[in-house]
Formats: C-alpha cells, structure tokens, sequence
C-alpha cells in the first residue's frame, strides 16, 4: 500500500496476511498520525505477482481543525 499527500510526499507499507490455508482472510495496515495533507492518493500494488482481490477498504480517517502547519 503507498500513500502519497498533496505536497508529494509518498509512504510505502508492506502487508503481510495472516494465512489461513486458501481461505479468504485480511490484512492491516496501521499509519501514523504525522502525516498530513488535504488530498491523498492509495495505491495498492501486488508486488509478489501472486492472486489477489481487494472486497473491501476501510479507513479511519483524522480531520485535524486549523491550518497545517506543513509537512
């Protein structure tokens, strides 16, 4: 999963399943709060090359009052 801000500062995450045989089954990724920016883009990439699909993505999202005070 790579998060990239509105100044184009971009993070990459590495997700790691927990295995159930070849049950469907989810994965996590946990982000800092130190991030900031109005519009961001996610990309999500299968860097392994093997069989995926993505049902669902959740996101909790902090909405911080003010003006940033930059990246």
């Amino acid at each position: 999963v790579k998060l990239k801000n509105d100044d184009g500062n971009e993070r990459a995450y590495h997700v790691v399943p927990a295995f159930a045989g070849k049950a469907q089954n989810s994965g996590v990724v946990t982000i800092g709060r130190d991030g900031k920016g109005r519009y961001w883009q996610v990309r999500i990439e299968n860097v392994d090359g093997a069989d995926f699909s993505v049902d669902s993505i959740d996101a909790v999202v902090v909405v911080l009052h003010g003006k940033p005070s930059g990246s």
